[in-house]
């Protein structure tokens, strides 16, 4: 080996040494975390029940060895936003709403009104996310005698009543809560409420009252529905 070869030999291992001396001195002043024990020592049995940050300098270096209140656990005053209120809008009129029963005939192949209204159900209710509220209610009306039916309806809610009545070639179909009116629907033979959409329910609760009135007598049969806002 000549002259130079061993002065740069020499030189290359020096800053290898320094290196390594350096970076083993960086980690000397580095706090061990609170599990750590000295060599020899029995392993511990459990770990710390807060949470822990390592630091490095001495401790007066850091304000504190462990993570302050406010980080490691959620403040009390911490409020957690309410969600928002959704409006509830009426779907627009028109649509599947009003199409679900193009083609519908009542009295088909000598059907009753019970089976035609649930035939009606079918075609406009599950196609537009509803379902049904109770049974079918039947029986006789004429022009002394209109049908009435009452149900229990809450706010935020949609709602819409299906009737037949293929005897009677004029018809009306009135829901309130209460004096106030809240959808009315007239027809021949059968009819949706309403017949272009459902009627909504904003602040209204209670008891919903569903009246039939036809010009004439006959046999009817009539099915409320409802749909969650979120599923129209």
């Amino acid at each position: 080996m000549s002259l130079g070869q061993w002065k740069r030999t020499r030189r290359h291992s020096g800053w290898v040494l320094g290196l390594v001396v350096g970076l083993s001195l960086m980690g000397c002043d580095r706090e061990p975390p609170p599990w750590a024990a000295p060599p020899g020592s029995p392993p511990p049995t459990s770990l710390p029940s807060e949470p822990w940050i390592a630091t490095s300098g001495s401790a007066s270096a850091s304000p504190s060895r462990w993570l302050d209140a406010e980080w490691a656990q959620p403040s009390a005053q911490a409020q957690i936003p309410d969600e928002p209120e959704l409006e509830l809008r009426p779907p627009r009129p028109g649509g599947l709403w009003a199409s679900c029963a193009d083609g519908f005939r009542p009295g088909y192949l000598g059907s009753t009104p019970s089976v035609d209204v649930v035939r009606l159900g079918a075609l406009c209710g599950p196609p537009t996310g509803m379902r049904p509220v109770g049974p079918v209610h039947d029986g006789e009306i004429d022009n002394e005698r209109p049908a009435r039916h009452e149900y229990d309806v809450e706010a935020g809610h949609c709602y819409r009543a299906l009737a037949v009545a293929p005897k009677l070639d004029r018809m009306s179909l009135v829901a309130r809560i209460d004096d106030e009116v809240i959808a009315r629907a007239e027809g021949a033979h059968w009819l949706r409420l309403e017949p272009s959409r459902p009627f909504c329910l904003v602040k209204q609760r209670g008891r919903l009252i569903l009246e039939l009135r036809g010009d004439g007598a006959g046999a009817y049969a009539l099915q409320l529905w409802v749909a969650n806002p979120a599923d129209r």
